[in-house]
Formats: structure tokens, sequence, C-alpha cells
């Protein structure tokens, strides 16, 4: 398994996500919560990694689904359904994703990832070296791993 897929598997829990959804407004009132994550609401196809710099292709038939706090992953028939935050007023717009650790599903992690949106383009960055820990400030360099996804149509 390539250092990308391995980092792809970490950030997007290819081991089941089985929690329940979390709070999904950050504490914000539900209207600024629901316009906040329109821009994410939606199914994205997972295009490539980007590992320090180096684009890797995934898997065939890989997507995410945001929808109100739920994230649902699927890779060909198998669906895992987690949840995720945001906070799109800070400069870097941040993305929480909130799940069972993979290798242990009785604990539950918060990976802190950064994110932006160009078009029908979604990019989600996270340091794998850092991961649970802070998230990344930029969208490059050797520990950050960037994950491009399309919009679904």
């Amino acid at each position: 398994m390539t250092r990308g897929v391995l980092a792809l598997a970490v950030l997007l829990g290819l081991a089941p996500w089985h929690g329940p959804a979390a709070a999904r407004d950050g504490g914000r009132p539900a209207e600024s919560a629901e316009t906040t994550a329109d821009e994410l609401r939606g199914t994205w196809a997972v295009v490539s990694v980007d590992v320090g710099g180096e684009k890797k292709k995934v898997y065939d038939e890989e997507t995410l689904t945001f929808d109100r706090g739920k994230l649902t992953h699927k890779i060909g028939f198998r669906n895992d359904t987690n949840s995720y935050r945001i906070d799109a007023t800070k400069s870097r717009k941040e993305l929480d994703l909130v799940g069972p650790k993979w290798d242990d599903p009785k604990v539950v992690v918060t990976t802190k990832t950064i994110y932006r949106i160009d078009g029908d383009t979604l990019q989600i960055a996270y340091s794998l070296l850092r991961l649970g820990k802070d998230r990344p400030t930029s969208f490059g360099g050797e520990d950050v791993y960037v994950v491009i996804l399309k919009r679904q149509k």
C-alpha cells in the first residue's frame, strides 16, 4: 500500500466509521450553520491525493457525501457514516472529521483539517504526523496530505 493511499485510509477511516452524527453546528445557531455548510453539502468523488506535492491516484468509485453534519464515505458497495463540523469563518476554512479511531472503534477521534473549494473542486488537507492534534496551516509541505475531490452532479 502506498504512503498516499495509507494516508487517505487514515483520514477517511477505511476501517468502519459507525459513530453517531455529532454536533453539526459547533454551537452556532442552526441557520448560520446551514448556510455555511451549503458549500460542502453534496457528494464529492475522490480524484487523487497529493502527498508532499506528489499526486497519487486513489480507489475508483470512492465518494464523500456531506449533509448537515453527517459524512458518508463510500468505496464500492461499502458505506461508512461519521460526522463533521466546519468553521468557514476562519481565514483557512476548518473541517473536523469526528468518528471512531481506525484501529480502536471504541475511541472517538477528531481529525483536524482545512479545506477550500474552487468551483467544483474540493481540497481537504491534514497532517498525518500531527493527526488529531493540530491542523495544517497550508495546503503544501512534506507532511501535508491533500485529498482532491470533484463535486458530483
